[in-house]
């Protein structure tokens, strides 16, 4: 009736948050008025809609965040602090893992990109399954399967970026970071816990064999969970001198060994061609001692590699667009996207750049 096929309208204390699927409710002010909201009482600290189907059929979103006036609230800033003292005081103590020493002058890269652990695929409209049990199934197999390959050429160190696009939606609501919706598997708390601990005993499991780097990565589905996930992670290894993780809140990350440099991004909102000039720029130093210059980034859910030469091919700059695990999901599907499911390792030495890559296919 009144041509809505959807609305949910949820409180949470001073928040409320409304959304509509509809043909008739097309913007903001049509969405307070259907719902009754009183200005008076409620402001609109945020808002989007989003438009999907064509010219002649179009469907609307029309999502509102609400807020009362007058509420004091504590800073995000306080609640993570506050919350991170109190997970320090829980953090397990690890025993530091005495290496054999190694002068291989090896390091390892694991990239697992675009996991999208949560998401709901079924087998007769996709094509195969996926759900969170699937998900830890191939995940933990691509771990086992890419240490066994890394072991013989005892690396020193190992870099393991986790996020760009790990978790499927970025928020209780099942969407992705501008609102689009996603079919999910199960409630939104347990997605995270069990993607944590996945991450954690994958991260055990790697620092048997070296210390290991965590470097954070946001993506378009996963930007905020992806922090989380990094603070999560952080407090956890907070008593271990093996593992190092890195969650500051930039898009771009940047690793190096030796004479080989890596950038790190999912990818989505960078303009294309623009990251060789990114990594000169944003970390000079580190380009300049750097005779092995890679970007590695996700996002597309397929393999490609492209070359940037300036002058020589020492000079060169690498982007690998790397692959996903991931099941080809319903949208996916419909547009006739679709990559061979792939997870890769990298070996780098600090003089002779990437001397050997292994894959993983489930």
């Amino acid at each position: 009736s009144n041509g809505v096929e959807s609305l949910s309208d949820e409180y949470d204390g001073p928040d409320r948050t409304i959304v509509s699927r509809s043909y008739h409710i097309r913007t903001l002010p049509q969405l307070l008025k259907f719902c009754r909201v009183d200005l008076d009482i409620w402001e609109v600290p945020w808002h989007v809609v989003n438009m999907w189907g064509g010219a002649k059929n179009p469907n609307f979103q029309v999502k509102a965040k609400l807020k009362l006036k007058g509420q004091d609230e504590l800073s995000i800033l306080e609640l993570v602090a506050e919350f991170r003292e109190s997970a320090e005081q829980l953090a397990p103590v690890y025993r530091k893992i005495i290496h054999e020493p190694n002068e291989s002058g090896n390091a390892a890269e694991i990239s697992i990109h675009d996991l999208h652990f949560g998401s709901l695929c079924w087998k007769p409209e996709t094509g195969r399954n996926y759900d969170i049990k699937i998900a830890q199934q191939v995940f933990q197999s691509a771990i086992d399967s890419l240490i066994n390959d890394i072991v013989p050429y005892k690396p020193e160190r190992i870099l393991m970026p986790v996020g760009s696009d790990f978790f499927n939606v970025n928020s209780k609501l099942n969407e992705t970071v501008h609102g689009t919706m996603q079919d999910e598997d199960c409630r939104w708390q347990k997605t995270f816990i069990y993607g944590r601990r996945m991450v954690v005993k994958a991260v055990d499991l790697l620092r048997q064999v070296a210390p290991v780097d965590v470097y954070i990565i946001g993506g378009n589905h996963d930007e905020e969970r992806a922090y989380y996930l990094g603070d999560s992670l952080d407090c956890w290894y907070r008593n271990c001198e093996d593992v190092n993780v890195e969650n500051t809140p930039t898009p771009r990350k940047y690793w190096q060994w030796g004479s080989c440099l890596v950038g790190i991004t999912h990818g989505q909102m960078e303009v294309k061609g623009t990251l060789p000039l990114l990594m000169a720029t944003e970390v000079s130093v580190m380009f300049a001692r750097a005779k092995f210059r890679e970007w590695h980034t996700g996002h597309l859910h397929h393999k490609a590699v492209k070359s940037y030469d300036y002058g020589t091919e020492a000079n060169g700059i690498r982007e690998r667009i790397l692959p996903s695990l991931a099941t080809t999901d319903s949208w996916h599907k419909k547009k006739g996207y679709s990559g061979l499911r792939e997870a890769e390792a990298f070996i780098w030495n600090k003089d002779q750049g990437n001397i050997a890559t292994f894959k993983y296919h489930p």
